[in-house]
């Protein structure tokens, strides 16, 4: 067991052993601490770089045991703890009592064998089924109180994170909203970190909020892991679920998890809307005929990203680190969203199935159908370089943007618009058969290309 500057460590000794002698603990490395070794109400001193103490068990005595070790001041000279060291256990048989304190010239072990050391690591919890449900929950509770996103903002969180339910009180309209990622569909660990995966996570049901026109609150998290996912997955996942919680101003009040063959996070996110003149959110039901379809920012640089990383391409290029941290790390148009509907916009989904798909969803749910001049779509501006003539197939097919496709009457589109930097008119919603949609060329043809975008299931 590693020990540091002013630490405490405790080894295990697993076994059902017959203890013919003594277990030593074999201390190296503390420069000038010493390490007082305590069992049973026994204590052993070990002092300077290498000592070794030995610490008598009682024959036919049932393993395990904990044999904690702490570091402190020399009291020789009083000097504090300094740099580091190891303990590992040496089994052996009954020596005399002068020798339990006596130095010796060199360690038993100067340098554990690498086996040895890895064999008393293994004591630590590496994986999931080391740590089981309780201990994980706690794990997963700390670490959401130390980031301080249990507090919903504003202190609507009346009981957050650790109770059956939580609890919190909605300052207006409430908007909820629930999506999942599931390894081998949505993500994959050698594209993503967990750290991506839990950001991207949590990111996605905020889009789906801001395309509400809300504003996001709080949101909970059912798992499921498989036993053998590591411990450091977990942790990871988190810390990018808590990094987008403090850049969205958000809390996490608690959630489930369960065993399961494949890893998924799924999310509820709740949202509210404080000012609703008419008590009505943003709907991608609220399409009108002629109305203006606009998308709020460019498109197409998160499908850029998975297509290198797929191809294994080095990130060494501006044009190529823009794509995959799209990809890895998208944004949540909240401001957008809020902007829109404190333009007078009823009508906006969030693009992440791609825009081709997502318009498509959006003339269906308005009972229209719709036009979209391609050459007016904006391109990521990364993706030109890269993928050269297939940058706009990649914008009009591509998922995960989470920019807001939006449609109002052609006023309320330019002034919005003209409001957000980035954003286009790309068509309009017409009269037809309900999610029909015509993609055109600058010559007004249907482009070459079959337009389609992500759909599950199929």
């Amino acid at each position: 067991e590693d020990v540091d500057e002013g630490g405490v460590a405790s080894l295990e000794v697993h076994g059902n052993l017959l203890a013919l002698g003594r277990v030593g603990v074999n201390c190296a490395g503390f420069g000038g601490s010493y390490a007082k070794v305590s069992y049973a109400g026994m204590t052993v001193n070990g002092v300077g770089m290498t000592r070794r103490g030995r610490l008598p068990l009682a024959p036919l005595v049932p393993f395990p045991y904990a044999i904690p070790m702490t570091l402190r001041p020399n009291p020789d000279d009083g000097r504090a703890p300094s740099g580091g060291g190891s303990i590992w256990p040496h089994f052996g048989l009954i020596r005399p009592i002068s020798a339990w304190k006596r130095p010796v010239s060199a360690p038993l072990h100067p340098c554990p064998p690498q086996e040895r050391r890895s064999k008393w690591r293994q004591m630590t919890p590496q994986i999931i089924k080391d740590l089981g449900e309780t201990a994980l929950i706690e794990r997963v509770a700390e670490r959401v109180r130390a980031a301080g996103a249990e507090r919903a903002p504003g202190g609507c969180a009346v009981i957050g994170i650790g109770d059956d339910a939580a609890a919190w009180r909605p300052n207006g309209l409430l908007v909820v909203t629930t999506d999942a990622m599931v390894e081998g569909v949505h993500f994959r660990p050698s594209t993503s970190s967990w750290a991506d995966v839990g950001w991207k996570a949590w990111v996605s049901n905020v889009s789906d909020v801001a395309a509400m026109g809300a504003e996001p609150v709080a949101g909970l998290v059912a798992l499921g892991l498989p036993p053998t996912l590591p411990i450091a997955a977990l942790d990871a996942l988190y810390d990018g679920m808590l990094e987008a919680c403090a850049a969205y101003g958000t809390g996490l009040l608690g959630g489930d998890v369960t065993a399961s063959p494949t890893a998924f996070a799924s999310v509820t996110m709740t949202g509210t809307i404080a000012d609703a003149p008419d008590g009505a959110p943003i709907a991608r039901s609220a399409g009108r005929p002629g109305d203006a379809l606009c998308v709020t920012g460019p498109l197409g640089a998160s499908r850029g990203g998975l297509l290198l990383l797929e191809r294994g391409a080095a990130p060494d290029n501006a044009a190529r680190q823009a794509l995959i941290r799209a990809h890895r790390r998208p944004s949540a148009r909240v401001d957008a969203g809020l902007a829109l509907r404190g333009l007078g916009v009823r009508c906006a989904m969030d693009v992440s199935d791609g825009l081709a798909a997502d318009v498509r969803k959006l003339a269906r749910a308005s009972g229209l159908a719709a036009r979209v001049e391609t050459e007016r779509v904006p391109v990521a501006p990364a993706l030109p370089q890269e993928f050269g003539d297939d940058a706009l197939r990649l914008a009009v097919e591509g998922g995960e943007d989470y920019e807001l496709l939006f449609a109002a009457p052609t006023e309320i589109a330019e002034a919005a618009v003209a409001a957000l930097p980035g954003s286009a008119v790309i068509g309009a919603l017409v009269e037809g058969e309900p999610g029909a949609a015509a993609f055109l060329d600058a010559q007004g043809a249907p482009v070459a290309w079959r337009a389609v975008g992500w759909e599950h299931l199929r």
